[in-house]
C-alpha cells in the first residue's frame, strides 16, 4: 500500500520533469555559467578559477594607469576656481582624506589615488544636471610631511585644502597601534574642518574610494526624497564587496535570495507548463525543484553581481541597515558628525580597535540609526595600503 502511494505521488510526468531538470542543471552549471561568470568577480567560478596574485596585481595596475591617464588630462584642463561661489550655502561638504602612498619601500610605483578621486568627483559634478542640493569638494591633507606630498600640493591650487600638520619634516615611523590612533585623529580633524564650512551634511571619503558615475544622481535623490535618510546618524556608500554576498550575518539577504528565487521559479513553472501542458505533474515537485535550481544559480553568480542591475535607475538602489566595518565613504548629518567627533575624541584606538570599530560601537551603545546604500557607489582602488608598508591582496581590493 505504501508502494502504491509513492507511485501515485511520483508519477511518469514527475520523472520526465526531473530528467529535464537534471539536464538543465548540468547544462547551466557545467557550460553556461562557467562561460559567462568566470570573469565576474565574486562569482563561484571566479573564486575557483581565479588568477595568481601577480596576475591580479598586474591587472589592477593597468586599470590604475588607465584612470591616471584620464585624471591627468582632466586636471590639466581645470582652472583655479571653486565649484561654488564664496558665500553660497553648501548642502554637502565632501572631504577627501589623504596621505601620501608614495613612500613605500617595495617598489617605485606611484599610484596617485588622490588625483584620480579628485578628477572623477569633479568630472561627475560637471556632468550631473538638475541637482537640487549644492556640493563642494575639499581635500583634507593629513600627511605628516605635507611639504613633500607633491600630489596634494599640486591639487591644492585647484581644490580648497585643509592641512592638519605644518610643513615640517617628521621621519619617525609609527607602530600599527599608533597608526590606528592617528587615523582616528585624522578623521576627527577632517570632520571638524568640514563642519566649519557651515555644511548640512559631511561626506568623508578616503582617497582610494573612487566615486561611481551615478553617485550624485542617487545621493541627491536620497537626500531630497527619502526623508528617513535625514534621521540617520550616518549613511555608508561603500562596504567591501566581498562582504555583500548572500552568505552573511545580514538578516535581509537570505529572504532576498529566497524571494528572487521564488519569483524566477514562478516564471519558469509558467513557461514549462505552457511548453508541456499536463495535469499529471506534481506541483510540489515542480516548484521545489525550480526554487532550488534558482537558489543555486544566484549563489553561483553572486549577489555582488546581481545587485549591479539596480544601477538601471536611482529608484532601484537599496537602503538597508548598515553592517559593521569600514569607513571609506560615509555621509554624516551635521548632528551625527558632531556626535561621532565628540565620541572619537574621548577614546583611544589601538590594534584591532580602529575608528570604524569605534564608530560602530558608539552607534550600537546609543541605539543610533546607520544606513547603507547598495550597490556600492564607490570602488575601492587602494592596492597600496596607507596603514601598512605593503601591497594588499588584489582579490580583496
Amino acid at each position: 500500500m505504501k508502494y502504491g502511494a509513492a507511485r501515485r505521488y511520483f508519477n511518469f510526468e514527475d520523472k520526465r520533469f526531473l530528467t529535464h531538470w537534471i539536464f538543465l542543471t548540468l547544462l547551466t552549471f557545467l557550460i553556461v555559467l562557467p562561460v559567462f561568470c568566470y570573469r565576474l568577480r565574486f562569482s563561484f567560478y571566479s573564486l575557483i578559477l581565479r588568477q595568481s596574485k601577480p596576475e591580479g596585481r598586474r591587472i589592477l595596475t593597468e586599470e590604475n594607469n588607465e584612470r591616471l591617464k584620464f585624471s591627468d588630462e582632466f586636471i590639466k584642463k581645470l582652472q583655479r576656481k571653486n565649484i561654488l561661489e564664496p558665500g553660497v550655502k553648501i548642502d554637502v561638504g565632501i572631504s577627501i582624506i589623504s596621505v601620501s602612498r608614495n613612500r613605500h619601500s617595495f617598489d617605485a610605483y606611484e599610484p596617485r589615488y588622490l588625483s584620480q578621486v579628485v578628477a572623477y568627483f569633479l568630472e561627475q559634478l560637471q556632468n550631473s544636471s538638475k541637482l537640487q542640493l549644492t556640493y563642494k569638494l575639499f581635500i583634507c591633507n593629513v600627511d605628516e610631511e605635507p611639504s613633500t606630498f607633491n600630489e596634494a600640493l599640486k591639487l591644492s591650487r585647484t581644490i580648497p585644502t585643509f592641512n592638519r600638520f605644518p610643513n615640517t619634516s617628521r621621519t619617525q615611523r609609527r607602530t600599527i597601534t599608533l597608526t590606528l590612533e592617528k587615523e582616528k585623529e585624522d578623521y576627527v580633524y577632517c570632520g571638524e574642518q568640514t563642519l566649519r564650512q557651515n555644511v548640512s551634511y559631511v561626506f568623508l571619503v578616503e582617497d582610494d574610494a573612487l566615486p561611481h558615475n551615478d553617485l550624485f544622481t542617487v545621493l541627491d535623490y536620497l537626500l531630497t526624497k527619502q526623508k528617513h535618510m535625514m534621521n540617520a546618524t550616518y549613511v555608508k556608500f561603500y562596504h567591501p564587496d566581498r562582504l555583500l554576498g548572500y552568505i552573511s550575518f545580514e538578516l535581509e539577504r537570505i529572504p532576498e535570495l529566497i524571494g528572487i528565487s521564488i519569483m524566477m521559479a514562478a516564471l519558469f513553472v509558467s513557461l514549462y507548463q505552457k511548453l508541456r501542458p499536463t495535469n499529471n505533474i506534481n506541483q510540489s515537485v515542480l516548484w521545489t525543484a525550480s526554487i532550488i535550481y534558482f537558489i543555486l544559480v544566484f549563489l553561483a553568480i553572486g549577489r555582488q553581481n546581481l545587485i549591479e542591475m539596480r544601477r538601471i535607475s536611482k529608484y532601484f538602489y537599496q537602503v538597508t541597515p548598515a553592517p559593521s566595518c569600514c569607513t571609506p565613504a560615509n555621509l554624516y548629518t551635521r548632528h551625527g558628525m558632531r556626535q561621532i567627533v565628540d565620541y572619537l575624541k574621548s577614546i583611544k584606538c589601538y590594534s584591532k580597535f580602529g575608528k570604524d570599530t569605534a564608530i560602530d560601537t558608539f552607534r550600537k551603545e546609543n541605539k543610533l540609526t546607520a544606513l547603507m546604500v547598495q550597490p556600492n557607489l564607490f570602488q575601492h582602488i587602494g592596492m597600496y595600503s596607507s596603514l601598512r608598508d605593503n601591497i594588499l591582496n588584489p582579490f580583496i581590493v
